[in-house]
């Protein structure tokens, strides 16, 4: 994938949630969660609490056995409620050589409706609405997931972007929370966990929606989920993208 904008970190959107109700580029901004919420995930590198979330409202995506075309990527884990986004990747860290700016992609088809957007190749269910990009290495060290997000640009359907100067404009910076974070293990295998704001996405959610995540290294990528086995009559081991539901 070409090279996209500098990612723009914007860290007033920690505590938006509970007061961003005039922001023009906010259609779904319902003024946030109520006093008593608790988040269900806290974004701090220790991923206990995902375990404690009822495991059949959280989706999941896991590296088949046996050859696929990208599998740097092991584990995507999936869960959203009324208020936040939250995902949780696995990775084999040993396949990132180049640290010092690792970036990540984010598919999401945000309107549940199969006839409109586009994505990548590797997903069966070509029809993503829009793209965030953020970086979850930069500079050398592991960093906050705090991603622009681009509209789909392009034929839908169909996987190409089509480029331009209007096009590569930012819809809009700094939906993450601007913590994300995450940690290695003596054996090489990377976690990260990072969330979005729902209230302060630049477009509107359905109740469903599906997700397909990559990591890249210089620009091309090296782990993406969900996906397939390859074989000859599908080398690129197609696979549809992640369901999720919102838990409310």
């Amino acid at each position: 994938m070409k090279k996209l904008f500098a990612i723009v970190a914007v860290a007033t959107l920690l505590f938006a949630c509970s007061d961003e109700k005039g922001n023009d580029n906010n259609p779904n901004n319902q003024g946030g969660p109520s006093s008593d919420y608790t988040m269900p995930i806290s974004i701090d590198g220790n991923f206990a609490d995902w375990d404690a979330l009822d495991a059949g409202k959280v989706a999941v995506a896991t590296l088949p056995e046996g050859p696929v075309k990208y599998d740097a990527l092991k584990t995507l884990k999936v869960y959203a409620d009324e208020y936040f986004i939250y995902a949780y990747i696995e990775f084999d860290d040993t396949a990132l050589v180049d640290k010092e700016m690792v970036p990540a992609h984010f598919y999401i088809n945000t309107d549940n409706n199969p006839l409109t957007g586009g994505g990548d190749a590797l997903w069966i269910d070509c029809d993503a609405d829009h793209l965030f990009e953020g970086f979850i290495y930069d500079q050398g060290s592991m960093c906050s997931y705090d991603p622009n997000v681009y509209a789909w640009h392009g034929f839908d359907n169909e996987p190409d972007w089509l480029w331009g100067a209007e096009e590569e404009a930012v819809l809009f910076s700094g939906v993450g929370m601007s913590k994300g974070a995450g940690k290695v293990d003596e054996n090489g295998v990377g976690a990260y966990e990072f969330s979005f704001i729902i209230d302060l996405l630049p477009f509107e959610l359905a109740d469903t929606f599906t997700v397909g995540v990559g990591i890249q290294q210089n620009w091309d990528s090296v782990g993406m989920l969900p996906c397939n086995l390859t074989s000859t009559d599908d080398p690129e081991g197609s696979a549809e993208k992640l369901v999720v539901t919102i838990d409310k």
